[in-house]
């Protein structure tokens, strides 16, 4: 069983990213020569699904139904309640086996991983995160949704639709964004894949620093590796102009955040 003191001195770190921002990279090229580090994924239902999703029901829909009878709203409540602990206990159950996993097999090394979303994005629950690991630290790397789009496109994800495609990424950026505008205790770091590709070395030194983790040089040797699909195409030369303003319409508040085009072409 799982012991909620094991977790809280674990200053694990997780990697969060929209799909097609470069986080293989990030995560595999260049931390994985990290020899301070042992990486691997952190992934569970109870993490990046909502209530709703797991217990196959519409909460809304529950509520209004339950409105005139109040014995079937209090049982509703129970049910609601007891997923939510069950997924606390899940989740710290999850955690515990995992840095039990790390500390057998890389004594000594910082835990380090992704937490991946997939093209159809759910924000995970940050708060439940540092309530079960308060030494927990956070990477959120983010790219322009335009090239994030076009990178989905050749992979024929969320069908092509840039409707859907900005309104995912504006999703899990703003709830990333949010956790950083309320991280008194400096857990969070940004990186934007754009400073990564210009300047690696300044970027991860700088990266390494917020995280306490010693630069390595090996982790350079990793620039020229490729972990997508798109290796000597232009995925952007499918994207149309139209398709282009209406990703920039829909994420333009939040892309301003990170110094990117809004729908008037200006940048924040």
């Amino acid at each position: 069983m799982f012991n909620l003191h094991e977790l809280s001195d674990w200053d694990l770190i997780l990697v969060c990213w929209f799909p097609h921002s470069g986080g293989r990279w990030l995560n595999r090229g260049l931390f994985g020569r990290h020899d301070g580090v042992i990486l691997t994924e952190y992934f569970t239902p109870w993490l990046n699904h909502s209530v709703d999703a797991i217990l196959g029901l519409d909460k809304t829909s529950q509520v209004h139904k339950s409105r005139s009878l109040p014995p079937l709203r209090a049982e509703f409540d129970m049910v609601v309640r007891s997923v939510e602990a069950a997924r606390r206990a899940g989740l710290a159950q999850y955690f515990s086996d995992k840095r039990q996993q790390a500390a057998r097999e890389a004594p000594g090394c910082r835990a380090m991983g992704a937490l991946p979303v997939g093209s159809h994005v759910g924000a995970p629950d940050f708060a439940l995160l540092v309530d079960l690991l308060p030494r927990l630290r956070l990477v959120q790397l983010v790219r322009d949704p335009v090239e994030c789009f076009a990178s989905l496109r050749s992979r024929r994800e969320l069908d092509g639709d840039p409707y859907l495609a900005a309104a995912d990424w504006m999703r899990l950026n703003a709830a990333l964004r949010q956790f950083r505008e309320n991280d008194r205790d400096r857990r969070h770091a940004l990186i934007r894949y754009e400073d990564l590709t210009a300047d690696a070395d300044t970027a991860l030194r700088r990266l390494c620093a917020d995280l306490d983790l010693p630069f390595m040089a090996a982790m350079l040797d990793g620039i020229g590796e490729y972990h997508g699909r798109n290796r000597d195409a232009s995925p952007m030369e499918a994207v149309t102009v139209a398709e282009a303003k209406i990703i920039r319409r829909l994420s333009g508040v939040e892309a301003t955040h990170y110094g990117y085009q809004s729908d008037g072409g200006e940048k924040g």
